[in-house]
């Protein structure tokens, strides 16, 4: 897998390139794999893109604090304590 990296950053030397090029045509495993890194990587790049466009310390926060969370599952465990102890 770091062949396919490296080919998709640029790093190999033009041999390492005309190899790699080769093997792809007689490996029916590495195209599909060069095909979803690919993606993957421009994936990234749109949400890099999106961020340095919108930063998060810019977006409106619909997340409850988690002070709130920690709070509510404190209070299901409490419950769920007394109601083990009265149960049993």
């Amino acid at each position: 897998d770091w062949v396919i990296q490296a080919y998709i950053n640029g790093e190999l030397d033009t041999d390492e390139i005309l190899e790699f090029k080769n093997h792809l045509k007689i490996c029916s495993s590495c195209s599909p794999r060069l095909a979803d890194r690919r993606r993957r990587v421009a994936n990234v790049l749109v949400l890099i893109e999106e961020l340095e466009t919108n930063p998060i310390s810019n977006r409106k926060h619909k997340n409850v604090p988690l002070a709130r969370v920690f709070a509510a599952t404190a209070s299901i465990a409490i419950v769920f304590g007394f109601l083990r102890c009265y149960v049993n």
